[in-house]
């Protein structure tokens, strides 16, 4: 893992690497061993670094949200764990949004609220983020 390590630092802050990272931090039931890597991604760019250093490590990926209706074992996740955090929101006309995968529910719910935007109110108490409510179980969404 740490030839891994050392490749993923030559292109990302190395603030957001981090080695045997505990997903207890990353989840909201704060449960979990440590990741092998733990990075955080804000950049498609980024993503797609990671992606292709671990195709050609031959490094397993898990990708996760804010870690809500997330379990991991007390022995961790091995490979390359990838939190999302793509937060940008950007509102377009009609009451549409176009929204990062990382943005968490409560956030959008107030961004929508502050437009005088109704029908997210039920996400204001969800700690989900956009990505995983979708991918999980958010689909209506």
């Amino acid at each position: 893992m740490q030839k891994v390590y050392n490749s993923l630092i030559t292109k990302i802050d190395e603030k957001r690497v981090l080695l045997n990272e505990p997903m207890k931090n990353h989840t909201t039931f704060r449960v979990g061993g440590p990741a092998d890597i733990f990075v955080k991604i804000d950049t498609l760019e980024e993503l797609e670094c990671v992606l292709q250093i671990a195709k050609e490590q031959n490094v397993p990926i898990t990708v996760i949200g804010n870690g809500s209706n997330t379990l991991v074992t007390d022995k961790g996740i091995r490979g390359i764990v990838i939190k999302l955090e793509f937060n940008e929101v950007t509102k377009l006309e009609d009451e549409k949004y176009i929204v990062g995968a990382g943005v968490v529910l409560p956030r959008l719910a107030k961004i929508a609220m502050e437009d005088v935007n109704t029908g997210l109110e039920f996400a204001c108490g969800i700690p989900a983020s956009m990505g995983g409510a979708i991918y999980m179980n958010g689909r209506s969404l």
